[in-house]
């Protein structure tokens, strides 16, 4: 993953961006599809601030932090953005397990979720008329 980092009236340090990068590998559990993540430091007289951007398929994400310390900036924005992929790859996966069923295959299972007819009826149809020779 590439790591981009900007810094605005902020003089980068080895210690700060060894922790971005380090923070910023940590996002793949979340999205293994990412490829890029945008890191902006801005120094504003006794404020710090962590811009995040993060673009995935269709969805971007942003994270923003602002303290006195460059340092815990950076931290509680990479702690927002986990929690935001976190909850993403929670929608992600759950729609996919919706139709899963041990000993279903997907066909199967999506039959049975719509109530198609036939997906659990029993061999014998009990609505049908009696054909000839039955009682």
């Amino acid at each position: 993953m590439h790591v981009e980092i900007t810094p605005r009236n902020y003089q980068l340090t080895q210690r700060v961006r060894d922790h971005i990068e380090e923070r910023a590998s940590k996002f793949t559990r979340y999205a293994h599809d990412l490829k890029q993540a945008r890191f902006t430091l801005i120094a504003e007289k006794l404020d710090m601030g962590c811009e995040i951007h993060i673009h995935l398929r269709g969805r971007d994400f942003h994270a923003t932090a602002r303290s006195q310390d460059m340092l815990t900036s950076v931290e509680q924005a990479c702690a927002s953005m986990d929690e935001q992929l976190s909850r993403h790859k929670a929608k992600v996966t759950d729609h996919k397990a919706r139709f899963a069923q041990p000993g279903l295959t997907s066909a199967a299972a999506l039959e049975k979720s719509l109530g198609a007819p036939g997906a659990d009826a029993p061999a014998g149809d009990d609505d049908a008329p009696p054909q000839e020779g039955e009682p």
